[in-house]
């Protein structure tokens, strides 16, 4: 019995490594396009927060999606189809800065941005479906995602 617990846990902690491992990772990725001289110069709405915050909310953030995945993850189930979702999701989280600060795309960023959300959205669903606080550990950065959008429309505005 001890050993079939061991084996279990050792899955548990290993499935937990990957899923920080891929958010984190994304995370790197999405941080290679950063705020440059033409971001400088634009035109910023009267919400955007100041760049320390930013250092601040996407480690957590990328922890609680990291968090979710893994929450919603069940060896004993098929779940490919909410990973699914949960992989595009930050295929979408990398692709918003590579669009904005790398190509300065302000517009096709806000379509990324939408693209997101709506992934989101579904993911939340199917989350919730197979574990709700799964779910419930993805809101904080959902949320974030929609104040995102509203600063992405103030930019193409301003811009």
């Amino acid at each position: 019995m001890n050993a079939v617990f061991s084996v279990v846990a050792g899955q548990c902690v290993l499935a937990f490594v990957v899923f920080v491992a891929l958010s984190w990772g994304a995370g790197a990725v999405g941080a290679q396009f950063a705020p440059d001289g033409w971001y400088a110069k634009l035109h910023k709405p009267l919400i955007t927060p100041p760049d320390d915050l930013f250092r601040i909310i996407w480690p957590l953030l990328y922890t609680l999606n990291a968090i979710g995945g893994w929450l919603a993850w069940d060896r004993n189930r098929r779940v490919e189809r909410a990973h699914a979702l949960w992989l595009a999701q930050l295929l979408l989280t990398v692709a918003w800065p590579w669009l904005f600060f790398g190509l300065h795309q302000i517009e096709l960023a806000l379509a990324a941005l939408v693209a997101l959300l709506l992934v989101m959205l579904v993911l939340l669903a199917a989350f919730w479906r197979l574990r709700p606080l799964a779910s419930v550990a993805m809101l904080p950065y959902f949320g974030w995602l929609l104040f995102a959008a509203l600063l992405n429309v103030a930019f193409v505005g301003l811009n």
